[in-house]
This record gives C-alpha cells, structure tokens and sequence, in this order.
C-alpha cells in the first residue's frame, strides 16, 4: 500500500515516474520502498533538464536528454538507460504527468537478469519496418495476434470475393479495408500490452498491417485506380513521346543539378514490381535527389522530377499517386512520404499544363541518351 502511495503522490505532483522494461526486472516481482523512489522523478527548480530521486536525500540527480536518462550523481560510477516509450497522464485536476518506460532501472547496482540478446530484441522492436518481409516478421512475431490475424485473413478474403470496387467509390473500399485494420489492431493491443503501452510500437504494428492487407488485394484494387485515371495516364504517354530526350538544360536547370539516368527505366521497373503503398514514388523520387553536398530546392527538385518521369516514359505516375491519396491512411504529418506524393503531384501538374509545353519547346534541343 505504501508503494501506491508514493506513486498517487507523484501523480498529483506532476512528477515523472520511471517503469522499467519486464524483461530487465526478470523474475523480481516485489520492490523495496527505495527502489520505486528512485523511479519516481522531480524536476531540478535550478537546472532544466535535470531531475532528482524521490528518496528525500536530494543526492540522486538524473538528466533526461532526448531518449537517454543519465546519472549524474548519487552512485560510483556512471549509468544510462534508454527511454523506450513516454505516455502522458492526468491527475484528478486534470494536470499532465510523465510515464517514461525505460529499457533498465536506474540503479546501476540492479542485477539485470535478462541477457544482453533479450535487450537488444527489444530496441530491434522499435526499429521502423522498411520492406514488406519486415512487415510480416512483426506481425507474426508474437504469439498473441494468432487469433487477430486469422481473423483479419478471413476479412480481406470476404473483401477479394464479395467486394466489388468500382471507379466512383474508391473512398468506400478504402474505409472498408481502413476498418479491418483498425479492428484487427484493437484485438492485437488488448492481447499484447507491449505495444500498447508504447507509441513507436503501436505506429509500427499500423503500418504493417496495412501494408499486410494492401499487399493482398494490391493488383485487384491497382486495375481499378488505374481506370479511374486512364485519361491523365494518356495526357502522361502523350508528353513523353513528344519529348523524348528532355534533360535539365531544357528546362534551364543549373547543370550541377544534371546527372545520367541510365537506370530511369530500371527505377520505374522497381516500382511497379512494389506492393507497398509506401513504398509506391518513393524509389522514383531518391532518384531525382541532388548529387550528395549540393542543395537544392523544392521548384528545382520537381523539374528534375520532370526530367526523370518523363525520360522514364512513367505512364502510370497518375494511377500511382491516386492510389497512394486513397489507399495509404497511416501516414504521419511532416513525413518523408508525404513530402515526395506532394512533390511528385507538382510535377505531374507541370508535365500535364500548357506551361510545360511554353517552357521547354522554345529551349530544346535534341540530345542523346546519356551512355
């Protein structure tokens, strides 16, 4: 009772209360009054940033910086832990306070009883999904989302077989494949606390399993987008056959922008062979990245898209970032991904616009393929 104590204190204090990763308290189920005021944290009133133990002595000083708590003082020898998660509470006056799990407790002298392999497994959790494969690792990694995925592989086959998309309602299909991931993750969270309990893991276990479901229905919903955007795809075919061999010096770019691109029809190879949403425009984009130390801006990153889109003959641009707009809800604000769709949706608008043709026909010259 005493433990419940101190920590409802700290809540109507607005104190930061420290909980340690299970896998580094091992079998310890019972903890001593000095172990929980060490993981309960008041803020320094002198130094911003740093924070004292609970203990009364005013000795144990952390600094909490970025994802890493350190020890300052109190202890022999120097310590840090790794802040895995942060989640806010509110106490009964509706003040915020701080839960901080942290990947070991913060007494050095604590024997951490889980091996050096189980922690590294926990940090290689909170790694982002890059691949399709990685996706599904996560997925079916835990033995608690046997019973979610099942269930989720039963929806997506009622969606292939008794689901018709149609042109006009795209938005419909997608809330409709948006709803069986939403109630998948929900059953998934009530049986793994894991990631639940932290936000990093949670954005993880979303975009995997969207990724997870388009990956199954991709080619029947891609024929569809592909037909509500035949007219835009044609106006696209029409401007790469009519400038076959524009290059930056068209579109008055500074040279130090222009490089060869061989491997332009390589790259739209690549995309059209990805089932990820996420990964739809992205590998297109890093191809029209500047050249490594030289900087260049929004306007001149979408003429070299232009440049790159157009040399690649990249007919299907328009169903791709309709497909994107429509298909991908798991996108964070400020993202990499968000970023390129825009700057691709820019460039699409230019190479389709009467200003495109102003721009490069009075300036061009036929040139060779770069070799």
């Amino acid at each position: 009772m005493g433990h419940f104590t101190n920590v409802k204190s700290a809540q109507e204090k607005c104190f930061t209360i420290c909980i340690p990763c299970s896998n580094s308290l091992g079998q310890t189920t019972k903890f001593s009054k000095a172990f929980v005021d060490l993981h309960i944290l008041k803020p320094s009133p002198y130094v911003q940033g740093q924070y004292y133990a609970t203990d009364g002595s005013n000795k144990i000083i952390f600094n909490i910086k970025l994802n890493t708590i350190q020890v300052i003082s109190g202890f022999q020898k120097g310590f840090e832990t790794q802040i895995i998660g942060e989640e806010l509470g509110y106490n009964k006056k509706f003040e915020q306070y701080r839960f901080l799990l942290i990947e070991q407790p913060l007494d050095p002298n604590f024997k951490i009883s889980s091996s050096n392999g189980d922690q590294d497994s926990i940090l290689d959790k909170l790694k982002p999904v890059e691949t399709l494969k990685e996706c599904y690792d996560f997925l079916f990694e835990f033995s608690e989302h046997k019973e979610a995925m099942l269930e989720l592989d039963k929806g997506i086959y009622t969606f292939l077989t008794s689901y018709v998309v149609v042109v006009g309602y795209l938005d419909h299909a997608a809330k409709k494949l948006r709803s069986l991931a939403e109630n998948c993750e929900k059953q998934i969270l009530e049986r793994n606390h894991q990631l639940a309990i932290d936000r990093r893991l949670n954005d993880k276990l979303r975009i995997s399993l969207e990724s997870y479901i388009l990956n199954q229905v991709h080619d029947q919903l891609f024929k569809v987008v592909s037909k509500a955007c035949k007219n835009e795809c044609a106006q696209v075919i029409k401007k790469c056959e009519g400038n076959p061999n524009i290059d930056g010096k068209a579109l008055r770019l500074d040279p130090k922008f222009c490089c060869p691109l061989n491997s332009a029809d390589t790259v739209i190879a690549d995309v059209n062979a990805h089932r990820r949403v996420k990964d739809d425009g992205l590998l297109v984009f890093r191809e029209g990245q500047h050249k490594e130390g030289v900087t260049v801006t929004s306007d001149e990153l979408i003429s070299l898209l232009v440049v790159v889109i157009i040399r690649s003959s990249y007919e299907s641009l328009p169903s791709h970032i309709k497909f994107i707009e429509t298909f991908h809800w798991t996108e964070f604000p400020n993202s990499e991904n968000n970023y390129s769709v825009v700057t691709f949706k820019a460039a699409l608008r230019f190479i389709l616009s009467e200003t495109f043709d102003q721009t490069i026909r009075p300036s061009l010259e036929p040139v060779s393929l770069e070799r």
